[in-house]
């Protein structure tokens, strides 16, 4: 029995949902949370992001579509594992979780939306990341001097790993065979 666009659209809505609502119901369970502890910000932001997956994948496959739903999920999921036992750590120590889970999320959106993997997307998502990883160092207090006084004195630090962006962006795109992009050198004189 084939079934219409409308009803593949619907079941996959479905799916959707069960899986989100049934992570959902068992983090409110092991996190100690009654359906009455106010969890109104995090359950506005499942279904936000569950309809953006929806959305995403059957409507309009877009990069952006896909990361808000994939985004929105996961930061739910997250806000429910802060306000909970689980963690000894408060959203106060934890915040930088959010951008490791920006870059995880847009990364997996390009690759799902493109069906491998862009350089823009790879960039952006581990730029995210690394930037996540490094101000949960400071948060957690692995790193002990203050942030102010790191950056006061190693700031040029960034210009370096800018620039060596820079150069890793340009050889990837000269060896890929980017014809537009492509810096021609020609060793004839011609004036």
């Amino acid at each position: 029995m084939a079934l219409n666009k409308r009803s593949l659209n619907l079941l996959l809505a479905t799916g959707i949902i069960c899986i989100a609502g049934g992570v959902f119901l068992l983090l409110c369970m092991f996190a100690g949370q009654s359906l009455t502890t106010p969890i109104l910000i995090p359950l506005l932001t499942l279904a936000v992001g569950v309809f953006m997956i929806w959305y995403a994948f059957a409507c309009y496959k877009t990069v952006w579509t896909i990361f808000i739903g994939f985004f929105l999920t996961a930061s739910c999921f997250f806000m429910m594992i802060c306000n909970s036992d689980m963690t000894v750590n408060s959203m106060k120590q934890l915040w930088p979780v959010l951008s490791i889970i920006c870059g995880g999320s847009y990364f997996a959106s390009g690759l799902i939306a493109h069906k491998k993997v862009h350089l823009s997307n790879a960039v952006f998502s581990l730029v995210m990341i690394c930037m996540g990883i490094f101000f949960l160092l400071f948060s957690m207090q692995i790193i002990t001097i203050p942030f102010r006084t790191f950056a006061a004195c190693w700031w040029p630090l960034l210009l370096i790993v800018f620039g060596l962006l820079l150069i890793v962006v340009f050889v990837y795109k000269q060896r890929t065979g980017d014809r537009e992009n492509r810096i021609v050198y020609d060793d004839s004189n011609e004036v």
